[in-house]
């Protein structure tokens, strides 16, 4: 026997869920938004969150605790100098949406809307539901990454944060890698002498520069494994007449903050 649901309890159904989904929400504003004083059960917060540069920062249990169920920030994010390991309570983070607001000047300081910077101990990020950052109203980057040592970033972040707008993380270490990434030692930059072979991923530019590079048919070997590219291809005085690479289908260079695609 079919059931079939009445006009009148179909609204009362929908009245309902809407009125529930709506209990779930919680938006907070604060100018600085400051983690003890910072409401419980946030689910949207309007201000600027700076984690690491006080003081005396705050206990890891108090952090998650007030923003494990933040999904929505429009302002900025700064976390920088913490000893926090990971940023787990940031994994139901989906929407930034960079903008001045109160009289904090924490963002126009950096200009970023999130900002990762010189954390030591960080080793995994876990914002694995970010989708969206939107830097319209100014910021220099979206998504910051710098100068943390530990971090290990998925492959799966870095499809998330490629398809955000103006991410800058140079010189990235990958977890646990299914294609082979090529690093450098130093910050530095690719060339015609220190590309290994079966390299298919470049993490940092390649840069040609001289009258003689090395043109052999083991340097383009190399080339033709190349996938990615993390940074620019830079040409400088050279006598080349062609450079193949028949695999690569992605540019990303950070500093222009820009994509670049070609057909496999």
């Amino acid at each position: 026997m079919a059931f079939v649901i009445s006009s009148k309890l179909f609204i009362v159904l929908v009245v309902l869920f809407q009125f529930f989904t709506s209990s779930q929400l919680k938006e907070c504003v604060c100018a600085l938004c400051r983690i003890d004083t910072l409401p419980d059960n946030c689910t949207e917060i309007d201000g600027h969150i700076q984690i690491g540069l006080e003081s005396e920062m705050p206990p890891f249990e108090l952090i998650e605790f007030k923003l494990k169920k933040l999904a929505k920030l429009t302002g900025c994010l700064l976390i920088a100098n913490s000893g926090l390991t990971s940023l787990k309570f940031l994994s139901n983070l989906r929407t930034v949406i960079y903008a001045q607001t109160g009289n904090s000047e924490t963002c126009s300081v950096y200009g970023n809307a999130i900002t990762l910077a010189k954390n030591n101990l960080l080793r995994r990020l876990y914002l694995d539901s970010l989708e969206e950052i939107d830097v319209t109203r100014g910021a220099d980057y979206g998504l910051y990454i710098s100068l943390n040592p530990s971090l290990c970033i998925t492959e799966k972040e870095v499809e998330i944060f490629f398809n955000t707008s103006r991410f800058y993380a140079p010189h990235m270490n990958i977890c646990d890698p299914t294609r082979m990434y090529c690093a450098l030692d130093t910050q530095g930059f690719f060339d015609d002498t220190n590309i290994q072979e079966g390299c298919q991923v470049l993490t940092d530019s390649l840069v040609l520069n001289g009258s003689t590079p090395n043109t052999s048919e083991q340097f383009q070997n190399r080339l033709n494994d190349i996938e990615q590219i993390f940074g620019s291809i830079i040409v400088l005085n050279t006598k080349l007449t062609s450079l193949k690479f028949p695999k690569l289908w992605r540019i990303y260079n950070f500093q222009q903050r820009s994509i670049s695609w070609r057909s496999s």
